[in-house]
């Protein structure tokens, strides 16, 4: 099945699953730009460079989403709320040409938010990390912490 850009649904599920794996490799320093989520190849460079030689795909994604969960804690820490998660004007504008002419993401991007946050084990209406999604991730003290 090839992935559909212009399927909101679509987008969120990939979001969701590259999430981690972008984000451990935002925490190695290395430009996705560059390459292109090459995440096994990240991880045996990884390997060799720390001695960590069973250090596993699972892992990795493992720290993204401890990363992704903590970096949520700290905005909503710091007022950042889940009314900023949304696109800027341009952004969210309708393309008038190219491939996505005609096809706009706005009166998707309400849902979209709401599936993402649900999918990311994350309160809808306030987007903070639930409880469970936080200590499954050994971050029990972010929870305490958000919650209480």
């Amino acid at each position: 099945m090839e992935f559909n850009l212009f399927d909101p649904d679509a987008v969120v599920d990939f979001t969701v699953k590259a999430k981690p794996a972008m984000q451990f490799e935002d925490c190695l320093g290395i430009c996705r730009q560059c390459t292109n989520l090459q995440s096994l190849k990240e991880i045996e460079a990884l390997k060799a460079s720390t001695g960590w030689e069973d250090f596993t795909f699972e892992e990795a994604k493992e720290v993204g989403l401890r990363i992704v969960n903590r970096l949520r804690a700290f905005n909503l820490r710091h007022g950042i709320g889940p009314e900023l998660d949304r696109p800027a004007p341009r952004y969210g504008s309708v393309p008038v040409d190219g491939p996505a002419k005609g096809v706009g993401i706005m009166p998707h991007f309400d849902k979209m938010v709401h599936d993402y946050y649900q999918q990311m084990g994350w309160d809808p209406k306030t987007s903070k990390p639930l409880p469970e999604t936080l200590r499954r991730l050994g971050l029990e003290q972010v929870a305490v912490d958000l919650w209480g």
